[in-house]
């Protein structure tokens, strides 16, 4: 990830800024927090239009992320990062709902779910779904969610009146800063793409197009010109998969 357009003038805490030991400093914000989620404890979310369920579950879904590092530190390495998304848990409406069941029962249902949810799929999450869940998913909330990662998006407030735009400028942003040139010309491909590839196409070459119309004017030129090569010299040779970066670190719009 590299810390170029917008991702270059935003508020940045890494592991070593991190010392959870003197959250005492901080109590009363510590508080003020505990009091705002216990608020959702009682939220009614009959009525909410799409829009207004899709800021307000990325947003509850960020914030419980931020709030399970405060409650149990930064994992050191992924399977402590999965096992925190599990931790990171938030009432709302009667429900205790954790952050992997915010993204893949509310926010999206994956694509291989649709297959195998109904079945294999604990049925007090599928009621969540029903409950909760969004009319449509929406593939942008790729770039809108972070579990505090080096690789994840940065994190904003999302408004209900504006979220489509501000869902634009997320997607925008973190190409901008994940996607780049190697120096034997391959394009550099976030992973997090790759795994949810079928959000955005239907294959690898596909996705790859999708990706250089939502790049700036020269990095897509760029690209563009490495993709040229596709007559010539497989897929494969073209681009290269940045793994995913499991590491601490928060990128915060002030």
């Amino acid at each position: 990830m590299r810390d170029i357009g917008t991702y270059s003038s935003l508020c940045e805490i890494k592991a070593s800024n991190v010392d959870l030991n003197r959250t005492r400093n901080v109590a009363f914000l510590i508080h003020r927090l505990k009091f705002l989620f216990g608020k959702l404890a009682s939220v009614n979310m009959k009525g909410l239009t799409h829009h207004e369920k899709l800021a307000f579950w990325i947003n509850t879904y960020n914030s419980c992320m931020l709030n399970a590092y405060l409650e149990h530190g930064i994992p050191e390495s992924p399977e402590m990062v999965v096992a925190l998304m599990q931790k990171a848990t938030i009432e709302v409406g009667g429900r205790l709902l954790n952050a992997i069941t915010i993204e893949h029962f509310i926010l999206r249902l994956p694509y291989h779910l649709m297959f195998t949810c109904t079945k294999a799929a604990k049925n007090d999450e599928m009621k969540v779904r029903s409950i909760f869940g969004l009319e449509w998913s929406e593939p942008l909330v790729t770039f809108a969610l972070s579990c505090g990662s080096w690789s994840s998006p940065a994190v904003r407030v999302y408004t209900a009146s504006h979220v489509d735009n501000e869902l634009e400028a997320a997607k925008r942003d973190y190409l901008q800063a994940a996607v780049g040139i190697t120096k034997t010309k391959k394009l550099i491909i976030p992973k997090l793409l790759d795994w949810y590839l079928l959000d955005f196409a239907k294959d690898l070459e596909s996705l790859l197009d999708w990706v250089c119309l939502q790049l700036p004017i020269e990095l897509r030129k760029e690209a563009v010109e490495c993709l040229e090569r596709k007559g010539r010299q497989p897929l494969s040779q073209l681009v290269q998969m940045m793994p995913y970066d499991f590491s601490f670190r928060l990128l915060l719009h002030q």
